[in-house]
């Protein structure tokens, strides 16, 4: 697996002038970070170092950041620190993040987000954008998982998928319709209790699973428009149904 942290999150506007949702400090790391990417290429060697800048924040506020605590001085004296803890050479990341390499690369970044509602979130391949929360954390190890089509890894062994112990209600399959339409992207047309059985297998193991879609079949369709042609639409037009999972590469912003 090829693991791709994408430093752009919920910036907007052209890379040479972007504009970040937690101003012009946001930008200045996200800019080195991405500078980092390229001058010590490999999630190996350029993930420490955003991690390190993290977990230094996060300690010196374990309650939150207030908006605005993070000033340019900050920013800058943090990243200093985390460069050296790391082994990277700073004076080189500074010279990239404000020179026009830095606007190439963050530029790069810009290009491989895809179309989200906020941040954090992942996307494995090309599937859909899905946001982790304290009710999904441990999702994405089940999402690569089943993502793997040869030989699993040992790490996979961890990644059972629950099952039910008696028959789950009428809305609970109903919820694991909807979470099993995201994760697959099966569009309207191509809907079938089988097809539907095989997404939900990947999230919980349910018996006679086939059986108790179809009963509920009308039910589900009446609660989904005919003419939608993607699982973004779909999850949008759930206005009756808990729907934990949203549209999705491995990309982590």
């Amino acid at each position: 697996m090829d693991l791709d942290v994408v430093m752009w999150g919920n910036a907007q506007g052209p890379a040479s002038k972007a504009v970040c949702q937690h101003g012009p400090p946001e930008c200045r790391m996200q800019m080195v970070y991405a500078c980092s990417k390229n001058l010590y290429p490999g999630v190996d060697n350029y993930l420490p170092f955003v991690h390190c800048v993290d977990d230094v924040l996060i300690k010196m506020f374990p309650k939150g950041l207030p908006e605005g605590t993070v000033n340019m001085t900050l920013a800058n004296s943090v990243m200093t620190g985390c460069a050296k803890t790391v082994g990277h050479d700073y004076a080189k990341l500074d010279a990239c993040a404000t020179g026009p390499d830095g606007i190439k690369y963050i530029g790069a970044e810009m290009a491989k987000t895809p179309g989200h509602k906020g941040v954090p979130f992942w996307q494995i391949g090309d599937g859909p954008v899905t946001y982790p929360d304290q009710t999904n954390k441990e999702d994405l190890l089940k999402l690569v998982c089943a993502a793997i089509t040869g030989t699993k890894p040992a790490a996979c062994g961890n990644a059972t998928v629950p099952a039910f112990t008696s028959v789950p209600t009428p809305g609970e399959i109903e919820k694991l319709v909807c979470e099993a339409l995201a994760i697959s992207e099966v569009v309207f047309e191509d809907w079938s209790s089988g097809k539907i059985c095989v997404a939900i297998s990947k999230i919980v193991k349910i018996p006679d699973c086939q059986a108790l879609v179809e009963k509920l079949w009308d039910k589900i369709i009446a609660k989904c428009p005919k003419g939608l042609t993607s699982i973004s639409q779909v999850d949008s037009s759930f206005d009756s149904i808990s729907c934990e999972a949203q549209s999705p590469s491995t990309v982590v912003v």
